[in-house]
Formats: structure tokens, C-alpha cells, sequence
């Protein structure tokens, strides 16, 4: 078998000292690539989803994705963390959607390729297999998990690459072609196969195993009645969370107005979020709910990473949110105490799965 040289993040491992370490140890650069991303079985949801990833709510319902594929998983994991997807090679899909931080991270925006600055927070990525209603990002501007991979490639803030630019650059690795045949069938590297391979591994992001879940479960196994946390109490009862942050994820996966954004000088909003996909006036400032798992691994918080903690969010909504003309009607006030509203962070903080997730391979095809 010839020898192949591996890239190494983030940083490539010199020539000479490669080639000495492949010699000395005895195995193959093939084989290294092996043994540091092998393929893997499908993983199982944790304790608190209740659906497996081959559901139709995981294959992006009613829009229909491929079967997931353990060969097509491990492909993406390369792709995912590899900076070579971006135009200028300086930023990878996690350099953004930081692992340890429930796959977003903890800034207001985030640094694209270029050290171009994004106009949004990075939204988590856990349980993005799941969807209620087909649409992804902040405005819900992509109708599949793979639209919205191809978005965030052509995307002159975040990859800013062309897709013909980079199935070229990607076709010149001779791993890369090996395994886009073991996955595919076919040396072949398309944008299709890319999109497929990268969400294909986005939707084993997933988060469960909380202290919320586990006490739930624990009583249920054994046939107890829980008492619910004074938090959430709250949450559930008087604080009213749960009129958009339902269901075993914590989101409707609608879109709401609370006036994040509303400038009342101006009388308009800094983002106009759904409406710059609908131009339906009535949605302009809504934005999509997001999930609340892991929540309090990543502020700041909401669309334009405004508010510095959980508390501050739990401030807005007390108040009512921002007034303006299109304030959705579940954003009311919520007359909560200094004391509730602590005891809801609390709860939001007993959300967190445990890890810090995938940290991704060492080494990378070439």
C-alpha cells in the first residue's frame, strides 16, 4: 500500500517527523485514519428523547433524507471538523459550533473564514435531528438539515466557499476519494455527497442524560410520584415557559416575536429575522425558538447574543418582553420574584447532557 501523508489539526505534523512516525510505529496512514475515525454504529438516543434517529422526524420530515449511515456519519465527522471545508482553510464547521458549548459557542457572533464576523449568534446544533416543522437557522430561511449545511458553505460570512471550489479542493486528497467511495460507491466527491456526509454526523449531535432527565426517569423505572424543583414549578406553571418551549427538546419549533431587537427610535428592528425569508409583514421580528437543551453551556443568548446570562432572559420575559407593534401574544408579563426567577435558572441549568461532545478526529484525510 503506498504511503499517504495525514493532516493533523490544528496544526499539520511536519513531513520528516510524519514519515518517521509511520516508520517507527509500523502502520499505515490508511491505517491511522482508521483507527482515529473508525465507523461506528448508529448511536441510541439518551435518556429524555424518546425517538430513535431513524424516525421521520430525524430524516427532516416531510422533506425526506437519506437513511442514516454509519459509513456516511464518519465521513462527516472529518468534514465537520476539518478547515479545509472553508475557502481560505482557516475555519472548520466547529470552530463555530463549539462542541463543549452544546455545539454553539460563547460569543455574541462568531469569526468565518477570512475573520469575517457573523451577523447572528451561532445557534445549537443538539437534537438537530428532530424537527417538528422542516426549517433550520435563526429565520427558518432552509427547509432541510442539508439546505441549510449548503447555506452555511456559500455563506460569505461563515465559509464563504463555492461548492464547485470546494469539491475540487477536497477531490485533490487521495484518502478523501477513497472514502467518499467507501461511503458512496464512487470515488466521486459532489456537493450533494458533501452536504449528505455533514449532516448526516450533525444529526448524531445529541442531548439527554440531564439531571432533569434522569430524575424523571429513575421515577418512573421505579414507579414513584417525583416531586418537582420550586424552578421547574415555575417553569411549567406560573412562568409559562412551556407555551413555546415544549416537548422533549424544549421548543415548538415555531417562530416569536418577544422584541429582541425593536429599536423604539426608529420605530424597526436591527434584524427582521422570518420576514427577510416570508416578506410577510406580520413576521417581521420573529425569530425561531431554540432548544433548551444544554442551554447553559452557551451564552450569551438569543439571536443576536444580547443577553450575557439566563437570568438576563429570564428579566426580559418577566417584563414582558420588548413592546412593539408585532409582539407575539405569549410574550406576557410574569410577575416572578427575584427568588423564582433564580429558581428557573436553576432548572435551565439542570438541562445540561453531560460531556463536552465530540471533540472530533486528530487526523484528517490527504
Amino acid at each position: 500500500m503506498r504511503m499517504r501523508l495525514l493532516f493533523w489539526r490544528p496544526l499539520a505534523i511536519p513531513t520528516a517527523l510524519a514519515l518517521l512516525w509511520l516508520f517507527v510505529s509500523g502502520c499505515s496512514a490508511d491505517d491511522q485514519l482508521e483507527k482515529d475515525n473508525p465507523v461506528k454504529p448508529i448511536p441510541v438516543p439518551p435518556v429524555g428523547i424518546d425517538t430513535d434517529l431513524s424516525g421521520p422526524l430525524s430524516l427532516n420530515y416531510p422533506t425526506k433524507a437519506d437513511k442514516l449511515d454509519p459509513r456516511r456519519i464518519r465521513l462527516g465527522r472529518w468534514l465537520f471538523h476539518d478547515r479545509r471545508v472553508s475557502v481560505a482553510g482557516d475555519v472548520a464547521c466547529s470552530d463555530c459550533h463549539m462542541p463543549q458549548f452544546g455545539y454553539s459557542n460563547r460569543s455574541s457572533t462568531a469569526m468565518g473564514s477570512r475573520q469575517a464576523k457573523t451577523l447572528r449568534k451561532v445557534p445549537s446544533l443538539v437534537n438537530i435531528a428532530w424537527r417538528i416543522y422542516p426549517h433550520y437557522a435563526w429565520d427558518g430561511k432552509s427547509e432541510s438539515l442539508e439546505q441549510q449545511v449548503v447555506a452555511a458553505i456559500l455563506n460569505p460570512l461563515e465559509m464563504a466557499n463555492a461548492m464547485s471550489h470546494l469539491v475540487e479542493n477536497l477531490s485533490r486528497y487521495e484518502s478523501y476519494l477513497k472514502y467518499f467511495e467507501e461511503t458512496y460507491g464512487s470515488p466521486k466527491i459532489t456537493g450533494p455527497r458533501i452536504t449528505g456526509a455533514l449532516a448526516a454526523y450533525q444529526r448524531t449531535f445529541m442531548s439527554g442524560n440531564s439531571a432533569w432527565d434522569l430524575d424523571r426517569w429513575e421515577a418512573k423505572k421505579n414507579d414513584r410520584t417525583r416531586k418537582r424543583s420550586k424552578g421547574e414549578a415555575l417553569f411549567f406553571g406560573k412562568a409559562g415557559c412551556d407555551r413555546c418551549h415544549k416537548g422533549p427538546n424544549l421548543t415548538d419549533h415555531r417562530f416569536h416575536n418577544s422584541g429582541v431587537g425593536w429599536n423604539p427610535d426608529t420605530h424597526e428592528f436591527d434584524d427582521e429575522g422570518r420576514y427577510n425569508v416570508t416578506r410577510a409583514t406580520d413576521h417581521k421580528g420573529h425569530f425561531k425558538t431554540p432548544t433548551l437543551r444544554d442551554v447553559a453551556k452557551h451564552p450569551p443568548y438569543m439571536h443576536d447574543g444580547s443577553m450575557p446570562s439566563l437570568f438576563s432572559v429570564l428579566e426580559h420575559y418577566n417584563a414582558g418582553g420588548s413592546a412593539n407593534p408585532g409582539l407575539s401574544p405569549e410574550i406576557q408579563p410574569l410577575a416572578l420574584s427575584m427568588q423564582e426567577m433564580v429558581a428557573v435558572v436553576l432548572f435551565l441549568e439542570s438541562l445540561n447532557g453531560p460531556g463536552p461532545g465530540d471533540q472530533g478526529p486528530a487526523y484528517f484525510p490527504q
